[in-house]
């Protein structure tokens, strides 16, 4: 990776590191990474402490301004429905049960619930049965933006 002598800034195409591991091809992808750890710092900022364990941001209209904060338990379910955790009553294209996301071992994955409109993760259509979430995720259902935070402390 070479560093812009005259800034030394890195351009957006010197961030994607791709290196070998035991002979296979590994990517990095730093810009992806620097734009999720700086969509947790605008969002954390609006918080009265920083979530100690698991949780699921709303994110409201105003860009990184938090709606409800959610702590997520080990099955928690996101939809219109009366019986989700989370319900987003109002949004007419959020399914009944939209998504899931389930405590898996020693992390969480998000299940799209045969939604009519589906699930995104980073702009990405959740297509495979679960995905495991990172750090930083930002899920996409309905009209509502949904924010990953793995939390201050591990997964007990």
């Amino acid at each position: 990776m070479k560093a812009n002598p005259a800034s030394h800034s890195i351009t957006p195409e010197e961030m994607t590191f791709v290196g070998t591991n035991a002979g296979e091809h590994v990517g990095l992808d730093f810009e992806g990474l620097f734009s999720r750890l700086k969509e947790i710092s605008l969002v954390l900022q609006y918080l009265p402490t920083i979530p100690q364990a698991p949780t699921l941001i709303v994110l409201g209209k105003q860009p990184n301004e938090p709606q409800a904060v959610c702590p997520l338990t080990e099955t928690f379910t996101v939809g219109r429905g009366r019986t989700c955790e989370f319900r987003a009553a109002d949004d007419q294209k959020m399914s009944r049960q939209h998504f899931q996301i389930t405590r898996a071992e020693e992390d969480y994955v998000v299940t799209d619930l045969q939604s009519s409109n589906g699930t995104r993760i980073a702009g990405r259509p959740v297509k495979i049965r679960q995905h495991r979430l990172t750090d930083g995720d930002v899920i996409l259902a309905g009209n509502q933006r949904f924010l990953f935070v793995r939390g201050g402390s591990a997964v007990d």
